[in-house]
């Protein structure tokens, strides 16, 4: 995908930490000429470890340095920085909480930086879940970016946050304004950027993701490998001579994070995507179901949890979010109404992650004609052609006994389009001489930053 598509665009970057917006959106900040309507959130103070002060004037030093974004455009909600380990977190606390810090809720930590609930209502936030998803909600309405960034389910808790709940935001937006449908694009910061394969110096030093035999990802199934869009980015992002790359200019900005020894991982020839479809048709319909929980069916979140913590240990388990049909219901039904007929071209159905006992069998009923009969492929997604007029459309579950159900269910009046773009492979060379020289400066970097942490950054 060319870099021209968002030349000029308004785009909202989302993301949890001080350094994420290298991991996440570093590539094509710094690849795009005009970057005046580049918005970006941080969801967290970034206080776990370091002053939140220390991590704000990192993370504008780096936003500088990648396309000069302006202080303006920069926003701080301020909600607390937990680790993986934690006893309890934000996100599954009923009520309000308390931070490992001491704090209860969201705060400045200097006149310079107000957070966002702040600046709209002139008063603190309440350290909730549902205060935070009210200000992206908020930030969303009050910028309406054409494009939306955000990271995806990384192991990180603060993370795993972030996108369940920008996805419940947008969701109750799509709703409500029926004239909006910013596109919404997902990726990780972990697997192919912190943590990613040390590969610099490789002559093919793409993003890369750890996938199953059928393709889809290990981090979030939903998303497939052929589905990606890969962003041909700037040379001066991936270009052998740190002295000039603009990516290694930004990491040297994040001192406290010792980023520049990951150094090797973080710099790679292209930004990778996936886009979350906002043009489904269910946001303004009536859906009524026999049993189960309906409001999951439409609410755009594909899968949630109950426990966010040590993903860097065990695998998250998403058990929750899914609509799942009660065993003694005769029915298992589910019932589309749009207001006017529609035209509808296909159907998706998204199984839940809980487990792999998915839905087997099913039957699609349009108006009153006669009902169809689908024997559902085991794939954590399946899609149905419908390519017809419809005011109403009943899905009947055929399976007797139901161990998981759908996460989402998507009716679009189009096909998705596939981008055809995604082929070129950027050969990045290098020369034993420059290879010498960029270890030897980074061995250097990682020793002072190291000195310099100690003596001057305030925890």
């Amino acid at each position: 995908m060319k870099i021209d598509y968002f030349e000029s665009k308004k785009i909202l970057i989302i993301i949890p930490h001080q350094d994420d917006e290298i991991h996440l959106a570093g590539n094509l900040i710094a690849s795009l000429k005009d970057t005046r309507n580049i918005y970006v959130a941080y969801t967290t103070s970034g206080d776990y470890a370091y002053n939140a002060s220390v991590r704000y004037k990192e993370a504008i030093k780096s936003l500088w340095k990648l396309g000069k974004i302006k202080r303006e455009n920069i926003f701080f909600l301020a909600y607390p920085d937990q680790s993986y380990e934690a006893t309890n977190h934000i996100y599954t606390t009923k009520g309000n909480y308390i931070s490992a810090k001491g704090h209860s809720e969201t705060y400045s930590p200097s006149p310079k930086y107000k957070t966002f609930n702040y600046q709209l209502h002139n008063e603190e936030a309440k350290y909730n879940k549902e205060n935070l998803e009210k200000n992206i909600q908020e930030l969303i309405l009050k910028i309406k970016p054409e494009i939306i960034i955000c990271n995806d389910l990384d192991f990180h808790p603060d993370h795993i946050m972030t996108s369940i709940l920008t996805e419940k935001a947008l969701g109750k937006i799509l709703k409500s304004e029926k004239d909006y449908r910013p596109k919404l694009l997902k990726s990780f910061t972990y697997e192919n950027c912190y943590f990613g394969p040390d590969d610099f110096f490789e002559q093919e030093n793409e993003m890369k993701f750890q996938t199953d035999t059928s393709g889809n990802l290990i981090s979030n199934k939903y998303y497939n490998i052929q589905d990606s869009l890969k962003i041909n980015i700037a040379p001066k992002c991936y270009t052998k001579n740190l002295f000039t790359n603009k990516i290694f200019k930004a990491i040297l900005k994040h001192k406290s994070q010792n980023l520049v020894s990951h150094t090797t991982r973080m710099i790679n020839t292209n930004q990778v995507y996936w886009e979350r479809n906002t043009d489904n048709l269910l946001f303004n319909t009536q859906i009524e179901t026999s049993s189960g929980s309906q409001e999951y069916l439409n609410d755009f979140v594909l899968t949630d949890t109950d426990n966010v913590l040590n993903g860097n240990k065990v695998p998250i388990k998403y058990n929750k979010g899914i609509w799942i049909p009660d065993n003694d219901d005769k029915e298992k039904s589910i019932t589309i109404i749009f207001d006017n007929k529609e035209y509808v071209e296909y159907i998706k159905l998204y199984n839940g992650l809980i487990n792999s006992n998915y839905i087997k069998e099913i039957e699609i009923r349009l108006d009153n004609k006669q009902a169809e009969r689908y024997t559902l492929e085991n794939n954590i997604i399946n899609s149905i052609s419908i390519k017809s007029n419809v005011e109403k459309i009943e899905i009947k579950v055929l399976d007797n006994e139901c161990l998981n159900g759908f996460s989402e269910i998507e009716v679009f009046s189009k096909s998705e389009n596939k981008t055809d773009e995604n082929e070129e492979m950027i050969k990045n060379k290098t020369n034993i001489l420059t290879k010498l020289i960029d270890k030897s400066i980074i061995s250097l970097l990682i020793f002072t930053q190291k000195v310099y942490r100690k003596l001057f950054i305030r925890l």
